[in-house]
């Protein structure tokens, strides 16, 4: 199992960085590894295609996502997770993501994923570091041209 996990001060206000988090649709304009979001019709659910590379190597992978868990109370915090609607069994995906006030204009971002397969190990804890470390930082821009 690969569980990788980031906590970092956004310039932003908290409803401001929280309203682009629980809306897996923004993901591919700031967080890197998720390259495309696409509505599966009327299910609720989302197909997100996640990307990494390493050295010449790149994996892509379709996964259909769902909002499993989510809070606007004070303790905001919103969980994507995989459920395939296909026969079968298949990895977990887990996308998490919380936020806390430090002041009026400053959000503590916490980012977490969890990837329980094989295909993508060996390696994969570097590229989730990487793209979860720059994603972060890029999310004060997009919260800022939002």
């Amino acid at each position: 199992m690969v569980n990788r996990s980031v906590t970092k001060i956004v310039a932003q206000p908290i409803d401001a960085v929280f309203a682009v988090l629980q809306d897996l649709s923004t993901y591919p304009d700031w967080m890197g590894l998720v390259t495309a979001v696409e509505p599966d019709g009327d299910t609720g659910g989302l197909f997100v295609t996640i990307s990494g590379r390493l050295g010449p190597f790149s994996r892509s992978k379709k996964l259909r996502m769902v909002r499993t868990s989510f809070d606007d109370a004070a303790d905001k915090h919103v969980r994507f997770e995989r459920q395939e609607t296909l026969p079968g069994e298949f990895s977990d995906w887990i996308m998490e993501a919380s936020v806390n006030t430090v002041d009026d204009s400053n959000t503590e971002v916490t980012v977490e994923l969890i990837y329980d397969g094989k295909l993508w190990t060996g390696g994969l804890e570097s590229v989730l570091d990487s793209q979860i470390e720059k994603s972060v930082g890029r999310l004060t821009e997009y919260v800022e041209q939002s």
